[in-house]
């Protein structure tokens, strides 16, 4: 345990905020915004809900951190009765309200914490020196234990009232980090005194530190002092002489009256404006202070920030500062204690004026602390070398020894061993620990249930008093082991599994070591693996102990037979063992003693264990859950070390690895382990949310159906699976549709997009984004019920979905009304009869029944889909795609050239060879048998081979056919002088983009998209289909012109299309879409029975022999590969290993 500042915890709130940025604030609205006002530093999203959200409890807590003013009705009960608690990230309780200091019958901190501490005592900070706060605080809520009675002027016998709450305060806990008894004032001392005597005779051996402050300006009396000296206590002084220098004689003599007693002291410069206005006599009339005056004076206050910034922050100060900045109720008779007739209105504006910033300030240097590496500076000059400054923090990892009354361990050593139908390998366990070298030990065999003589081969050993026998019903390992943890008395601990072997010599070395190193709270050895037989089958050196290593790999090799625990390192040893988890309570432990000591490895092979059948238990996948709620809550602790916090990504990575590693041993099949890892990535924090790319292929055309998009998602954590037709990579996110599924539901079907809706992936998305659907078998008549299940968009690459038919119309015009009588029943996609006023309205109807937004890549695009009767009223996006620049960059010419063997004088012209309507072959061949040069010209060509037959003795050809290969694709581009895409339709042009990231200009053809894209005239240039061989001519002609507007487009490409720009348009669009969707109330039974009923994959990740996949309507049981599957329950999906082949 390592305490702070002697003061307020807002240091450790502050960290909290610093590393949870999405606050709530709730309860007093009015306060609540002064706060939000104040905070404004953060750069937090903090939010506050309305009147009416907090009158009927609509609030959003997911992920959030809960800063608390006041009572309000019924939020407790919200919170839980929602089971909201577990979405919450901490619960912050401040009691900024003076009258419920001592009324702790209806004090709202009591009410929220006796609640928090059943159900979330990890995620509650406390900040407030209330004495019941504190005690319910002491439930193990995450906050300082700060014990403050406060001695309070105006009241009578004291004494009494205090005795009481202090023996409340006691019966409660069983230790204090910090006893603060707060009250200077003369009258008080025998109070005080009689208070100390009373603490020190009953429950001084409770307190690490007890503490006594005065404000060094009133005289301390000699009996005072022989009280805080009998108490051993710690005596804090204030030190005012800046401030108000005619106080020194008092305030040396009291130092040196505490100098003679020789009790320790702090000493505290005075920085608070309470305790300034209190050293400030009636004399000083603050309404008559100049301006200039009043800043000198608050540049006083605002001194200790260079304490603050060498880690000796001390006393209230944020408490002073939250006063001074106008956020506290002012109870004016306990605050202060000014005689005189000070002018109070004129005091508070005075503070609002000029103590904001302190606040402010100060809430920057709290939460830019590192509270595990903080600085003891050396004692203030005025002290004159008398007092030391070590009161005002308690350096250490954990406290030391000589302060605490440790238990005098009966036992040096606690051995458990847990044991199940192991009477074959007890007896050879239970004798290599009764053969111990070191025997000052207790012995706990403990049954689990075990139906095999394992009692009556124990039995021979009871004879031994040290050992013990006891018997449960079979509750599994886990639980067997954490009912050995609660029998422990030892000073050190160590689980021997019945069915290992230890060398005789264990137990000496694992004490010599632990007990010559302070630092150390576990030793752990090297170890043989043995057969059934006891024969060693290998020897197992393990690696010395490096901390973030070993976190970063999630691999504690700690963790190992006959490893040795300091138990008495741990003064809460419950904040290091939970046993609040069934399967991992073992990893918790491990990774919490990491933060507090070193781990010893011996290098000596001391432990045998045992490798024989059986050994590997069938429930635990079901620790994958478990781990997922530790790592939530281990790497947002606030005393976290910066060091270890940033190691997060990388724990949560290797775990997502654990866990696939784990699920292939049980055999799960892919599916299922793709679903988890999903869901781990998510709990995890891997990823912000879950896309779903629908469309027809992957790799052909990759840049823009979803696949290349779906990459820079996950690049962005945001996980992308793609379900295609046609699969040609090797992607694990990529997954083909599954035509052969066969449903047994009443009755067989075989419909693609029902199954769709039904699997698991899309059923586990948060949104789904839909390409080129019209090239796959999906069925638009299911678009209004999926996009009111799921968030959607539709990304239109072409105008098929504007109309009945066509994927471009030329020059018809019927669409923009209704298609009807087509002109190109030839064109794509061809049809014998005419239909296209009966797809027209299917298109129409089911689009506008939809809750379907709309991307597009360019503004020609935009502009159609606006003319659509189809999408009116959708929502449009325009997002230009973007490409990997890293990729297609610029490159010196003359040496692509050469790379390619191309002369580098030749002009090298690259375009798109293929026989398609749309991108005009027969232009290019038209403008290449009319032009003219001096120079050998080279012709580049992808896509198809074999279509410039006729060209191949005029001009030297390269043809590379379609390529996957970016790379050499870049290449290509980065060799020519021009790129020539004359498409006479055309909705973007990724081509185009690509050869303008590669420095070249693009020739193109006016009305289409390509205008806008290539940014014509500045950049590339548009012209007439009988322009074209004309305008190539001229750029043949003038190369230099060329490459001036090949710079150009350059310039316009980095600044439209590079990826990032392009994703995170993307994902903004995402966002969206996701906060403005809602599932209508009739569809919530849908989604629930669908996640119900068929959450499991119906999609095949191998498509090449189309392997059928057989579902029963009955939950839990799936056939694949003729092999059944029983799934009973993990993450949703809980499945045993069990399998048997189908009866034929």
């Amino acid at each position: 345990m390592k305490w702070q500042n002697k003061g307020h915890e807002f240091d450790e709130i502050g960290n909290i905020f610093k590393q949870n940025k999405d606050l709530l604030l709730l309860g007093d609205i009015d306060k609540a915004l002064k706060m939000k006002e104040c905070l404004s530093f953060l750069n937090a999203d903090i939010s506050i809900p309305t009147k009416d959200a907090m009158d009927s409890l609509e609030i959003d807590v997911l992920g959030k951190t809960i800063l608390i003013f006041g009572d309000y009705p019924n939020i407790e009960e919200f919170l839980i009765s929602k089971n909201l608690i577990r979405d919450i990230n901490y619960f912050v309780i401040y009691n900024f309200y003076s009258k419920y200091f001592y009324n702790y019958e209806s004090n709202f901190i009591m009410k929220y914490l006796s609640i928090f501490a059943l159900y979330a005592y990890d995620k509650v900070y406390i900040s407030s020196n209330n004495i019941i706060t504190t005690t319910v605080c002491n439930l193990n809520c995450k906050s300082c234990l700060n014990f403050n009675p406060f001695i309070k002027n105006k009241r009578h016998n004291e004494f009494e009232r205090l005795k009481n709450d202090i023996d409340l305060y006691f019966k409660n806990v069983d230790m204090v980090g910090l006893m603060h008894i707060t009250g200077g004032e003369p009258s008080l001392y025998p109070d005080i005194i009689k208070l100390l005597m009373y603490i020190n005779k009953n429950y001084r051996h409770k307190i690490i530190d007890l503490v006594m402050p005065t404000n060094g300006i009133r005289e301390i009396s000699d009996e005072l002092l022989e009280s805080i000296n009998s108490a051993n206590m710690t005596i804090q002084v204030d030190n005012y002489l800046e401030a108000v220098p005619e106080f020194e004689k008092i305030y040396i003599k009291n130092l040196e009256k505490i100098e003679k007693y020789d009790i320790k002291a702090d000493i505290i410069p005075a920085g608070e404006f309470w305790n300034w206005a209190q050293a400030y006599p009636p004399r000083y009339d603050y309404s008559k202070l100049d301006n200039d005056e009043m800043i000198k004076r608050y540049d006083y206050c605002g001194s200790m920030f260079s304490e603050i910034r060498n880690g000796t922050i001390s006393g209230c100060c944020y408490h002073s500062f939250a006063e001074t900045a106008g956020i506290v109720d002012y109870d004016e008779d306990s605050l202060f204690d000014l005689k005189g007739n000070v002018n109070k209105k004129e005091l508070i504006e005075f503070r609002l004026k000029y103590c904001k910033k302190g606040y402010t300030e100060f809430c920057k240097i709290c939460n830019g602390l590192n509270p595990l590496n903080r600085k003891v500076v050396k004692p203030a000059e005025q002290t004159k070398g008398i007092l030391s400054w070590d009161g005002n923090f308690i350096e250490k990892d954990y406290i030391p020894v000589d302060i605490l009354k440790i238990p005098d361990f009966s036992v040096k050593i606690t051995v458990i061993t847990p044991t199940y139908n192991r009477a074959d390998f007890l007896p050879k366990t239970i004798e290599s620990i009764l053969n111990q070298t070191y025997t000052n030990f207790e012995y706990y065999i403990l049954d689990d249930g075990s139906t095999d003589n394992t009692k009556e081969v124990v039995k021979p050993y009871l004879k031994d008093n040290r050992v013990k026998y006891l018997y449960h019903e079979n509750s599994g390992e886990p639980e067997t082991v954490n009912w050995g943890w609660s029998l422990a008395k030892g000073e050190y601990f160590t689980q021997i599994n019945s069915d290992d072997i230890v060398d005789k010599t264990l137990f000496e070395e694992m004490i010599k070591v632990l007990d010559n190193d302070d630092n150390a709270v576990v030793a752990y050895c090297d170890y043989n693996i043995i057969n059934d037989k006891n024969k060693i089958i290998e020897s197992i050196k393990s690696p010395d102990w490096n901390f973030l290593e070993a976190l970063s790999n999630f691999s504690c090799y700690a963790a190992m037979v006959g490893t040795f625990i300091k138990r008495r390192k741990f003064v809460n040893w419950t904040n290091i063992r939970t046993d609040k988890y069934s399967y991992i309570n073992d990893i918790e432990m491990y990774w919490n003693m990491a933060l507090y000591g070193n781990f010893i490895h011996i290098p000596k092979n001391l432990v045998s264990w045992r490798k024989h059948k059986g050994q590997i238990s069938v429930n635990r996948p079901d620790s994958i859950y478990e781990i997922t709620d530790w790592f939530k809550e281990y790497f947002y602790k606030s005393n976290i070390p910066n060091e270890v916090f940033n190691l997060k990504d990388t724990v949560a990575n290797r775990v997502v690895i654990y866990a696939e590693s784990l699920l292939t041993l049980y055999n799960f099949p892919k599916t299922i382990k793709d679903k988890i890892k999903r869901y781990l990535k998510k709990e995890l924090g891997l990823i912000k949310f879950t896309c779903l790319q629908i469309g027809d292929n992957d790799l052909i055309g990759n840049k823009f159906n979803g696949h290349n998009l779906g990459i820079y998602l996950r690049e962005n954590k945001i996980e992308s699976n793609h379900i295609v037709n046609d699969k040609k990579s090797d992607d694990e996110h990529t997954y083909v549709y599954n035509h052969a599924s066969n449903y047994v539901y009443n009755h067989d079907y075989n419909n693609i997009t029902e199954n769709l809706i039904k699997n698991s992936l899309l059923l586990d998305s948060d949104i789904l984004h839909l390409h080129l659907i019209h090239n796959t078998n999906f069925d638009i008549k299911y678009l209004p019920i999926i996009t009111r299940l799921k968030p959607a968009v539709i990304t239109l690459h072409d105008a098929y979905y504007l109309g009945g038919h066509c994927v471009h119309h030329f020059d018809c015009n019927k669409w923009h009304e209704h298609c009807h009588d087509c002109e190109y029943l030839d064109k794509p996609f061809a049809i014998k009869k005419d239909d296209t006023a009966f797809q027209f309205e299917i298109r129409k109807k089911f689009i506008q029944d939809s809750n379907l937004s709309v991307i597009v890549a360019s503004k020609w695009m935009e502009d159609k889909v606006k003319e659509s009767p189809i999408w009116k009223g959708k929502k449009i996006y325009r997002v230009p795609f973007g490409i990997d620049q890293n990729i297609f960059k610029p490159r010196n010419i003359i040496e692509a050239k050469k790379e390619l063997k191309i002369d580098e004088n030749s002009i090298v012209l690259m375009f798109r060879a293929e026989n398609n309507i749309f991108k005009c072959l027969p232009l290019i061949k038209e403008a290449l048998n009319k032009i003219k040069s001096k120079n050998k010209i080279t012709l580049i060509t992808v896509v198809k081979k074999g279509l410039l037959e006729e060209f191949k003795n005029n001009f030297n050809i390269l043809e590379y056919g379609w390529i996957e290969d970016d790379s050499m694709l870049a290449k290509l581009y980065q060799a020519c002088d021009i790129f020539l895409m004359p498409s006479k339709q055309e909705a973007f042009g990724m081509m185009a983009i690509e050869a303008m990231s590669c420095g070249k200009m693009v020739l193109a053809l006016e009305g289409t998209a390509l205008t806008d894209v290539i940014n014509a005239p500045e950049c590339g240039i548009v012209c007439k289909e009988n322009e074209y061989a004309d305008k190539l001519q001229y750029f043949i002609n003038n190369l230099d012109e060329a490459k001036r507007r090949g710079e150009l487009s350059l310039k316009f490409a980095e600044e439209n299309y590079n990826k990032n720009l392009y994703v995170n348009r993307i994902i903004d669009v995402y966002n969206n879409v996701i906060k403005e969707h809602k599932v209508d109330i009739e569809y919530q039974p849908i989604l629930e029975q669908l996640n119900k009923y068929y959450n499991t994959i119906n999609v095949n990740d191998e498509s090449d022999d189309d392997k059928k996949v057989k579902k029963d309507f009955t939950f839990g049981i799936y056939i694949s590969n003729d092999e059944k599957y029983f799934i009973i329950g993990i993450l949703g999906i809980k499945i045993t290993i069990k399998k048997k082949k189908v009866e034929k």
